[in-house]
């Protein structure tokens, strides 16, 4: 068996993130740790109007005086936020604001990373099928549905998701998509150094039983249970493999 799936190259990050100062604040220090040379860090594309603009090498525009006053709440980001955790208070200026200055200093610090999702999409898309097709998912899940299928076909190809909790999981039985659960020593150590929140998930979408012996070896998973892996079974709809701990 010879295989090396690298599940850090795309690194898509939870919206649940981007829905209190304190979940924005704990993502930096988990992405520094997972991240490695080349990783993508993958934004869902419906917050792209959050992020300052990047120029053509995704570097972060110098905004003059004029540009850098802050746009009023973006109500249509809010009212997806608020599918991701209820709580998000729409109302609040004062929350939307903030929140969009950390997003600016947190798109210097990653600036060589940054992707949106629908920039990978695109491409992997080009000549191959959906693991799930779009309208399903939209159908039974709404607009967010475009994140999870989003999130799906970038796993397909070798990346992960990151968490806050289980919002984006508690989704997956309304699409059918089967999802395994297992402690990850590499995610319990995480969280004993002080880097991740104890609400931290690591999720993998598998297509195939290699990527999923890969995945559980990655991440260390102790208490999966022990199947047999052939490296020719790919799996008819993707399986989630939830690293916890």
């Amino acid at each position: 068996m010879n295989s090396k799936t690298n599940f850090q190259k795309y690194i898509c990050v939870d919206p649940s993130f981007f829905t209190s100062t304190k979940r924005f604040d704990s993502l930096t220090p988990v992405l520094k740790n997972l991240k490695k040379v080349g990783s993508k860090i993958v934004i869902s594309t419906f917050l792209k109007p959050l992020f300052p603009n990047l120029d053509d090498e995704h570097q972060v525009r110098v905004l003059d005086g004029n540009q850098n006053e802050m746009d009023d709440v973006n109500s249509e980001i809010v009212n997806l936020l608020q599918q991701w955790n209820p709580l998000f208070n729409k109302k609040s200026n004062d929350d939307y604001q903030t929140l969009r200055l950390k997003v600016k200093d947190f798109a210097k610090t990653f600036f060589s990373n940054l992707v949106f999702a629908d920039e990978l999409v695109e491409g992997f898309l080009k000549n191959r099928s959906p693991p799930i097709p779009l309208t399903d998912i939209i159908k039974k899940l709404g607009k967010k549905g475009k994140t999870i299928f989003d999130f799906i076909v970038i796993g397909s190809n070798g990346g992960i998701t990151i968490s806050y909790g289980t919002k984006p999981i508690s989704f997956l039985p309304k699409i059918e998509v089967p999802q395994w659960q297992g402690t990850s020593k590499v995610k319990r150590t995480m969280i004993e150094d002080g880097i991740a929140p104890k609400t931290l998930k690591i999720i993998a979408f598998l297509v195939s039983s290699l990527a999923l012996h890969d995945f559980v070896n990655f991440f260390e998973i102790l208490n999966f249970p022990n199947i047999g892996i052939n490296e020719q079974d790919v799996f008819d709809v993707p399986l989630a493999i939830i690293a916890d701990g």
